[in-house]
């Protein structure tokens, strides 16, 4: 991941500073010892930042896991409130004892992913044909995808160990967006 000593640090802000080249976007960092390199740029007039967030051992060595995320405020998008995730053991359980999900009548999409929202319209607006099938394609990565008061946020708990991985991730943020804006 993003995380860990000084050489994956410096490696991996060789992949965002790629990047930079690429989107015409800028490397940083948040000042301080223990701090990630972020990278943002613009697209179409919307400020998007990649970042990472360190995990968080306790004393026996289990906390929350670190991971990458994708984010962007959409100042003018609905309200919505849509998170997804993959299938799980929990989330298949959670559902046999009575807490159902959403399920957007895509029967392949509805098997793989878990889908909340405060109203079923806002899902439906925002899990269009285009952005269940980048799903689809991201499946080999472990992700959250979440819309919470207009800010659109991609998680991913996978490592990034190559700018072919990083590109997959940005662009397929990049085309998830341009499916929200347009309802596509």
């Amino acid at each position: 991941m993003f995380y860990g000593d000084r050489r994956e640090r410096s490696v991996n802000k060789n992949i965002l500073q790629q990047q930079a080249l690429k989107r015409g976007g800028a490397v940083g960092s948040y000042h301080s010892a223990i701090s990630m390199p972020y990278f943002s740029f613009t697209y179409c007039s919307i400020d998007v930042i990649f970042s990472s967030v360190r995990g968080s051992p306790t004393a026996r060595g289990v906390g929350s896991p670190g991971y990458n995320y994708l984010q962007a405020s959409l100042k003018k998008l609905e309200p919505y409130d849509v998170y997804v995730v993959r299938e799980n053991f929990l989330t298949r359980f959670r559902e046999s004892i009575g807490f159902p999900d959403f399920k957007i009548g895509n029967e392949e999409f509805d098997r793989k992913f878990l889908i909340k929202a405060k109203r079923e319209i806002y899902a439906q607006k925002v899990l269009t044909l285009g952005v269940q099938q980048i799903f689809l394609r991201l499946l080999e990565y472990n992700f959250e995808f979440e819309i919470n008061a207009g800010v659109v946020t991609l998680r991913f708990y996978s490592p990034v160990e190559k700018a072919s991985v990083l590109d997959l991730w940005m662009d397929s943020f990049l085309l998830i967006l341009d499916k929200i804006k347009t309802g596509v």
